[in-house]
């Protein structure tokens, strides 16, 4: 979590100094300014779609229009939506030779509505407790 959060500042500073003449000066206290609001508790992590994630896109684009940068050609902000659908099953079931396992001991991802195993002779690997 501190590299992305790194990134992004670093990300910040290196368009600030890309935006500015060659004379422009990077003050200690904008970049704290920035490292501090980006990594202040309300801001929860900016964990991806959260509200905080969007109040941290809001200030990252109210830091790039402050500084002088223009949104791409055709676009009104620096902001992009984009739209993410997820689909989860309403309920699953896994049978070990007939036995049912509890919802807490598996996960799965699948493209298909059930999935069979046929490969009795692997082993079985346990993760944690």
């Amino acid at each position: 979590m501190k590299h992305r959060f790194l990134l992004v500042v670093f990300a910040i500073v290196g368009l600030c100094c890309t935006a500015c003449s060659n004379n422009a000066e990077i003050k200690e206290e904008n970049v704290s300014r920035i490292i501090k609001t980006l990594s202040a508790d309300d801001m929860k992590g900016r964990h991806a779609f959260s509200p905080e994630i969007r109040d941290a896109a809001n200030f990252i684009a109210e830091e790039f229009q402050m500084i002088g940068l223009s949104p791409l050609p055709g676009q009104d902000d620096f902001l992009q939506d984009f739209s993410i659908y997820s689909i989860s099953p309403s309920e699953t079931e896994v049978l070990v030779n007939g036995n049912e396992v509890s919802e807490q001991h598996y996960f799965g991802l699948l493209n298909e509505e059930s999935f069979t195993w046929q490969h009795p002779d692997a082993d079985i690997l346990y993760i944690g407790e």
